[in-house]
């Protein structure tokens, strides 16, 4: 039963990372607006965005393609050190 629970889960986590997949331009716009808040709540919101991102570019295109991205986009927003603590405790990026 709770094997059964939790392949369902996967398979529902799974589609939900396809359909980001299906249009990553939209997906980085969205980060870059919670980033440009710039509050707690939505730097919160960004990194579990990002992370979402990661694991859907894990399931398509290959991590290398979102560290790129990820580097693009630290590179306008690296100097936010509340942002990019987020990103070092989720382990999107290496320690500064």
């Amino acid at each position: 039963m709770k094997e059964q629970a939790e392949a369902k889960r996967r398979k529902e986590r799974e589609a939900s990372l396809a359909r980001l997949a299906e249009n990553f331009p939209d997906a980085w716009q969205t980060v870059k607006q919670r980033i440009e808040i710039g509050s707690g709540k939505a730097y919160e919101e960004a990194c579990r965005f990002l992370i979402d991102l990661a694991e859907a570019y894990e399931l398509s295109s290959g991590r290398e393609t979102f560290d790129a991205e990820l580097r693009r986009l630290m590179a306008a927003h690296g100097k936010r050190k509340s942002l990019v603590q987020r990103l070092v405790k989720a382990k999107l990026l290496s320690s500064v």
